[in-house]
């Protein structure tokens, strides 16, 4: 790392970040309009891999189904939160601590539903399917991609390309959420959401987190 250099505003050295000295609003605000900030809705998810098409297959859906069915009614996704198991241990008056093994990558996605809840059948039999075969015949590949090139607060620029965020291989079907219905409203659309867990998680640029 070099001994010392700026971000618009912050100064990152050796011994930490901070503002640069004699930043005023002005240099901030300038730096903040200039930024391509991340928005959260421009992404979309493809679901890859022979144990995709597999589970798909024995279950008698169609895989193409899945993949048109997934951008158009996804709400929302949650990544994995990282975290391991605690290693401490206090010896001589003093703790001495690590971090242990990964516990397992868990992310979840939140659907909408239509067809009168093809897109939650879709997923139970996928569900019940993997539990019948081996995991290396069912486990598949999940990505996430973000649209890149956004920045509406300045000069409004579309997307200009899709980057990968994460890719987790070695997935299965964790769970699936309940349905819930209700005759308190006329007009709400049935959601659900589905937990994923992953053994090999990687960031983009193919990085493997492990």
């Amino acid at each position: 790392m070099a001994e010392e250099f700026n971000l618009g505003s912050i100064n990152v050295t050796a011994k930490g970040i901070k503002p640069m000295a004699n930043t005023d609003l002005r240099t901030i605000m300038a730096d903040a309009y200039k930024k391509d900030w991340d928005l959260i809705n421009a992404f979309t998810v493809e679901f890859l891999g022979a144990g995709i098409t597999n589970i798909c297959n024995d279950a008698g859906l169609d895989p193409t189904h899945l993949a048109a069915s997934i951008n158009s009614s996804i709400i929302s996704v949650d990544t994995p939160q990282f975290n391991s198991q605690n290693i401490e241990t206090y010896m001589g008056g003093h703790w001495y601590i690590n971090n242990g093994r990964d516990e397992v990558y868990r992310f979840s996605m939140t659907f909408r539903d239509f067809n009168n809840l093809s897109l939650y059948r879709l997923f139970t039999k996928m569900y019940f399917k993997q539990r019948q075969k081996y995991f290396d015949y069912v486990a598949f590949t999940v990505i996430l991609s973000k649209a890149v090139g956004l920045n509406s607060f300045s000069d409004g620029r579309k997307p200009t390309t899709d980057k990968k965020v994460f890719q987790f291989d070695e997935t299965l079907i964790d769970s699936i959420s309940q349905l819930q219905f209700s005759n308190n409203t006329e007009a709400q659309i049935a959601e659900f959401s589905v937990t994923f867990k992953s053994a090999k998680p990687q960031w983009a640029k193919d990085v493997n987190l492990k």
